[in-house]
């Protein structure tokens, strides 16, 4: 039985997440597709627009087989921890064959290429004493990492170094990381590269859908499927629950920072000492985590980087605890909901993985240590979270209790 799995944050599902899936089906033969999804608070930095489960069950009616969530702690990281915990997730389940993922260019073997040579040169410790350097004089993280190759004097086939760090082809970039993240973790999970397909009357980018929906969201229609219509138009037509936005989390950021010390700033995950110091200074200006995000930012830290660094101060994620956690390569496998036929992944997966299920409520506590109950941990309190920006009181649920979506 060939499985196919692709790593999505479907925010919201549009129309070339449905052709990803109906391409690993139709033109890759999969059985079986798994979606390993984001959960209510994505890599941007910011919750998603719609909740996990109503992204879940659009999932399941595009053809997913199965939906699973990628833990926060990777879901909040940079591209390159980011792919790392999406890979060691996928290779845990010990059932995936291939990889899918939608690029600018489409070229696995450019994406390779470039992939092996970051590596090489990763090997040198002075090569990321060069970047640190020169982001520290100022300079945006592609041309830092220009100066560091050309330092380093090693030969590239490339003119400009800093196009290996592709910063206007943000999935060209995902898509090298998860080819280094096999290499790394020694997978026998095969990337498949599809080009993304080019924007126009169907297809447009989740960002642009995003900013439609705040103006008007009838406009999305054309450029998403059926489901993932119905679960958008429910929610705008609500009167008990609404789309997320950054700013929902002004409050509990402004109660975050004003129990931070300089110190405990340094040690949450990619805030660092520079950055650690220009939040300990302005914590008092915070009014609005996007206007606030936005105050932070200078040539060094990207806006993303720095909302990212928000949201782990939020949780409280530690560099420590990420590292920990990539070192011993430890994730959970929570089940989000499924086909009815395809129950017997559930049993596959029970048979051949490495790490703990989560099906019911009861899975979140049954004997869970070390990193495995600090996930669950941040997986319980950012989907109570989540809720209480987005639901009225009346329809909050305790993350325990919500049961696996059946298709």
């Amino acid at each position: 039985m060939k499985t196919a799995a692709i790593l999505a944050e479907l925010n919201p599902l549009h129309n070339g997440h449905a052709a990803l899936i109906e391409h690993a089906k139709n033109v890759r033969g999969a059985d079986a597709v798994i979606v390993l999804l984001s959960g209510d608070f994505v890599q941007r930095g910011e919750p998603a627009v719609i909740s996990k489960m109503r992204r879940c069950r659009a999932a399941l009616s595009a053809g997913a087989d199965l939906v699973l969530e990628l833990p926060l702690i990777y879901c909040l990281a940079p591209a390159e921890i980011y792919a790392r915990g999406a890979v060691l997730t996928l290779d845990a389940l010990g059932i995936v064959d291939e990889m899918l993922f939608g690029s600018e260019t489409g070229d696995l073997q450019s994406l390779s290429s470039t992939a092996e040579m970051i590596d090489l040169l990763s090997e040198d410790p002075e090569f990321h004493d060069r970047i640190l350097a020169a982001m520290r004089d100022g300079d945006p993280y592609p041309a830092a990492f220009s100066k560091a190759v050309g330092a380093s004097g090693h030969q590239t086939d490339v003119e400009d170094p800093s196009a290996l760090i592709p910063a206007d082809r943000p999935n060209d970039l995902l898509g090298m990381e998860y080819v280094r993240s096999i290499r790394k973790l020694n997978s026998a999970i095969m990337p498949v590269c599809m080009r993304r397909m080019p924007q126009g009357n169907e297809i447009s980018s989740a960002t642009k859908l995003r900013e439609l929906i705040k103006n008007d969201v009838s406009t999305i229609r054309p450029f998403v499927p059926d489901a993932s219509w119905r679960e958008v138009s429910e929610i705008a037509v609500s009167d008990s629950e609404r789309f997320a936005e950054p700013d929902d989390l002004s409050q509990i950021l402004m109660y975050r920072l004003l129990a931070s010390d300089p110190k405990k700033l340094s040690e949450i995950a990619d805030i660092g000492q520079d950055l650690g110091q220009r939040i300990y200074h302005s914590r008092l200006s915070c009014e609005h985590f996007g206007s606030y995000a936005a105050a932070l930012k200078v040539k060094a830290f990207t806006l993303s980087r720095i909302r990212r660094s928000l949201l782990q101060l939020i949780f409280g994620i530690t560099q420590k605890e990420r590292s920990g956690m990539l070192s011993e390569k430890a994730t959970l496998l929570r089940v989000l909901g499924f086909r009815e036929n395809a129950r017997n992944l559930l049993s596959r997966i029970a048979e051949n993985s490495s790490a703990r299920m989560i099906v019911r409520g009861a899975d979140f506590h049954a004997d869970l240590s070390g990193s495995e109950k600090r996930l669950a941990e941040l997986a319980l309190f950012s989907g109570a979270l989540y809720d209480s920006l987005t639901l009225s009181a009346s329809l909050r649920k305790p993350e325990e209790e919500k049961m696996p979506v059946i298709a």
